[in-house]
Formats: C-alpha cells, structure tokens, sequence
C-alpha cells in the first residue's frame, strides 16, 4: 500500500507499507526437517503433506487477517494449518470450485507456522477455517483466547503496530515484503 512513514528503529523513510506477510516456505514441521527428511514431504504452494513412519501430516496454506481500522483494510498473514485427514481432502475437492456450496462447515485446524514478533509462539495456535472457492485460499480465525495474535485479530492493529511487523522485514530484505 502507498504510505510513506518513518521507521521508528533507525529512522529510514519508506513510501510503501507491506499489508500481506507470508510466514515461512511451508510449514513449521516442514521446515524443522532435514534435506533428507524432506524427501518424504510433499510441498506446494498451497498444500503439504509429510509422511511419517506412523502417521500422514496436512497442511494447508491459509490468510489470516487482522484488521488495520486506520486505513479500513486489512493485514494478511499468509501461514498455514494442519488439517484432519477428511478436512484436508475435503479442502483439495473445493479448492478448485468456483464457489463454496452455502452449507459448507468451518473445519477446525492448528496453526502450523511460528508468526516472528510473538511471545508465546503462535505454532499450535487453535484455529477454524473458512474455505473459499476459485482457488483462494481459506481464511483462518484464531479462536478466542489470551495470545496477542488472537487479540490483535478480535480488536484490530493500528498502523503503527503495522509498522512494527514489517521493519524488521523490510530491513532485511532491502525492499517491500
């Protein structure tokens, strides 16, 4: 988004402020595996599977928003959520539809993916999605709790707070997120 604002850290001027932040290259448990372990793992931009010797792991890629009221839209967390198997399945047959039949459910995940600047770790967050048709991602909501990122979803973040997630972002990249 076009704003020109100063970073409070070291006094750098920008003329954009990122609203949309992808958290990781998949999913935390993804990420924790080896080179070898990986292979094993199957990782797209929008769905993972890992294999285990005892068990299968899904994850979906997912937006999570927090409300900016300052400029009445909102920030987006690209992370992702482990889905049950039939969540997961479920989720790979609507993915490609144009539209959600009206009577489909909210499924229930965890969020999977370590959002930096909180404290505790939002991995293992509760979660429920909202599946969305035409090969969007689902929308994901924190369940009510005491975690910062729950609250900040419930009440919204000011444009400073904003500014705050990004720097850091910006800073090392050099440039927009």
């Amino acid at each position: 988004m076009d704003h020109r604002w100063t970073c409070a850290c070291c006094g750098q001027e920008f003329t954009e402020l990122p609203l949309d932040v992808g958290v990781g290259e998949g999913p935390a448990p993804y990420e924790d595996l080896s080179d070898e372990e990986r292979a094993r793992a199957s990782l797209t931009p929008d769905f993972c599977v890992i294999e285990h010797a005892d068990q299968t792991d899904r994850f979906i890629r997912a937006v999570l928003e927090v409300p900016v009221p300052e400029f009445g839209v909102p920030f987006r967390w690209g992370v992702w959520v482990s889905l049950s198997d039939s969540s997961f399945a479920r989720a790979k047959q609507l993915f490609p539809l144009p539209e959600m039949p009206a009577d489909e459910p909210t499924r229930f995940g965890w969020l999977s993916s370590r959002i930096f600047g909180y404290a505790p770790s939002t991995l293992n967050l509760k979660t429920m999605l909202t599946f969305r048709g035409g090969n969007q991602r689902p929308t994901v909501a924190i369940e009510p709790s005491g975690h910062p990122l729950s609250a900040e979803q419930r009440q919204g973040i000011s444009v400073a707070r904003v500014q705050e997630i990004v720097a850091p972002l910006l800073h090392r990249s050099g440039g927009p997120v």
